[in-house]
């Protein structure tokens, strides 16, 4: 079905992909009106907090375009992101659990985005009365528990390009099996080094690196996007070589000599 006319996103496109895969936009658009939804997403702009921790949790965000980040601020002020969001995703989910009635983190956009803004309580009531909109959810949480172990089995075992390799890859939701080139929106390099832990600096290195390698390229007149290649993969599998000594990056086989200057490594976070 085509989106009706009470809702309408200023992204959509018949011709997009994700678009057409949008199950929630097409299949669920019609249930969320009979639950009493806003009558239009919201139209947001880059920098645009979408909901702040610490303030009351009491919607959930769907992400129909644009790229959101979640973050959170420890004790310190320091701030980390965890995650970037996309089309498809949902944010703030968690104030569904009855003690997360306090929001721990803060989304953001970080280009034009369009969000479904659902109340508590209108979603739960849709999820007790629609079996497909249920199904549809509980895929998404599914996928995310997956994801969420994943990176945390990377983030133990994989070096830091490694880490940034995967992460680029996520946002350009490209498979390994495939031979493709995507474009995503510009992501500056601190947020990229928050999300894998490491500093601007490293990240820029990295960057550069993956750049000099043809593994990926910035789209010259379109803003500083990013062009990532499905050849990305290369730098983030876990049995390679370190480019500048003779240690390995999987753990279950012995290093060899360490490089002289470890923080001119690719993973110097493995010769600690």
């Amino acid at each position: 079905m085509n989106p009706s006319d009470t809702f309408v996103c200023k992204n959509y496109s018949a011709g997009c992909l994700a678009c057409r895969e949008c199950a929630l936009f097409f299949d669920s658009m019609k249930y969320l009106a009979r639950a009493g939804v806003a009558s239009q997403p919201l139209q947001l702009p880059p920098k645009q907090v979408v909901f702040a921790e610490g303030t009351e949790g009491d919607s959930v965000f769907y992400i129909c375009s644009g790229r959101v980040k979640l973050a959170a601020v420890s004790n310190d002020g320091k701030e980390a992101a965890l995650a970037l969001l996309g089309p498809g995703d949902f944010a703030g989910d968690a104030c569904l659990a009855d003690h997360q009635l306090v929001r721990n983190t803060t989304a953001t956009t970080l280009c034009d985005c369009c969000v479904l803004r659902i109340h508590r309580s209108t979603l739960m009531r849709v999820m007790q009365s629609e079996p497909r909109f249920l199904q549809f959810f509980l895929s998404f949480v599914m996928a995310r528990t997956v994801r969420l172990e994943e990176d945390l089995v990377h983030h133990h075992y994989s070096s830091t390009e490694q880490r940034l390799a995967r992460a680029l890859l996520l946002l350009a939701d490209i498979n390994e099996d495939e031979d493709a080139e995507v474009v995503i929106p510009k992501i500056s390099h601190e947020i990229l080094g928050e999300m894998v832990g490491t500093t601007r600096a490293r990240t820029t290195i990295f960057m550069n690196r993956f750049r000099e390698q043809g593994l990926i390229d910035y789209e010259s007149g379109r803003g500083g996007e990013l062009l990532i290649r499905s050849s990305l993969f290369s730098a983030a599998s876990t049995d390679k070589r370190c480019e500048h000594c003779s240690c390995r990056t999987d753990a279950s086989t012995p290093q060899g000599p360490k490089c002289q200057d470890p923080t001119d490594c690719a993973h110097e976070d493995l010769h600690s």
